[in-house]
């Protein structure tokens, strides 16, 4: 375990943060209470369902065209490129995952498809098991809007595009997992799958088990949480079956720096809150988004005046 004096030399290395790690704990203890409360709200009411394992691929496609086609009516950000995700079964090799992309890097040239890929259910597995190994419909939506669109393939094309090579090269992990985070709620927030009980559930769920991630992630490398107590923590408070819960809580022993889902989301929100204060009503959400994907994917306090002063100029035609 890293102790105290260890987490704070990864916390300034890792995301340029110099802060108290009880100001790190809070963030997500807050944060945890908020979401928990909604989503309990909400649980008792709704029920989840899942596709049919042989649909899985097309209602992945269904659901990752529907927010393509939002983020663009609606304005939440410009595509830099006509450049389209392809949703595809995992191949054999790479089953380590139910869903995620793997898309070109900044320097490629050739071969730039990027592939949002989806795992279906071994076939040989008992069919219940297999029945429950696909994610519900909402947590579905939710996952394709963190991986694609908005998330990551869309900050990846634009990270493509930023003005120099570091800032194509170099990226904070607070930054790149933040800005997807940060999409699953604004995307909801902005009527994306709102209306739809079942969505908002995916979206607090996920947002639970990275709220988890901050408090256990501390917990175990600064405050002498063993693995039982972590696991516990995932399964009481954050919503999580058992084997999820001690999955999650054996990666905080090797990724510690787990908690930068949470952080780059609210210190996203946090930078949205001071532009929309500062610009009124000439605030933009694609705007803001724009500029915020527009230097690489640097810790976003290292971004804040520049995106601010960005903002308060002209916009250029």
């Amino acid at each position: 375990m890293l102790g105290e004096a260890r987490y704070r030399k990864l916390l300034l290395a890792q995301e340029g943060l110099s802060i108290p790690l009880a100001e790190l704990k809070k963030m997500g203890e807050d944060d945890l209470a908020a979401n928990k409360a909604a989503y309990e709200a909400l649980a008792g009411k709704v029920k989840a369902t899942r596709p049919k394992a042989e649909l899985l691929l097309a209602e992945a496609t269904r659901v990752m065209e529907a927010s393509r086609r939002f983020i663009v009516d609606r304005q939440i950000v410009s595509l830099p490129s006509d450049e389209r995700a392809i949703v595809k079964e995992t191949p054999p090799y790479m089953r380590w995952n139910s869903a995620f992309l793997d898309a070109p890097g900044p320097f490629e040239r050739q071969g730039l498809e990027a592939f949002y890929y989806i795992t279906k259910p071994d076939p040989s597995w008992p069919r219940k098991e297999q029945e429950e190994y696909v994610m519900p419909r909402g947590t579905l939506l939710s996952t394709t809007v963190h991986e694609v669109y908005p998330g990551h393939f869309v900050q990846g094309l634009w990270e493509s595009r930023a003005p120099t090579e570091v800032q194509k090269m170099f990226g904070s992990y607070s930054f790149v997992e933040g800005w997807a985070h940060y999409a699953e709620q604004m995307m909801i927030e902005q009527g994306f799958g709102r209306d739809d009980p079942e969505s908002r559930l995916g979206q607090l769920a996920d947002a639970l088990l990275r709220n988890c991630r901050v408090v256990v992630s501390l917990g175990v490398h600064a405050e002498g949480m063993g693995l039982d107590a972590a696991e516990r923590r995932f399964v009481d408070d954050c919503s999580q079956d058992r084997a999820t819960a001690r999955e999650q809580a054996a990666r905080a022993t090797f990724d510690p720096g787990y908690f930068a889902y949470t952080l780059g989301k609210l210190q996203i929100l946090k930078l949205r809150e001071e532009a929309r204060a500062a610009l009124g009503a000439a605030f933009s959400l694609r705007r803001f988004h724009d500029a915020l994907l527009s230097h690489g994917s640097p810790p976003v306090p290292l971004l804040r005046d520049r995106v601010l002063a960005e903002l308060r100029a002209p916009e250029k035609k």
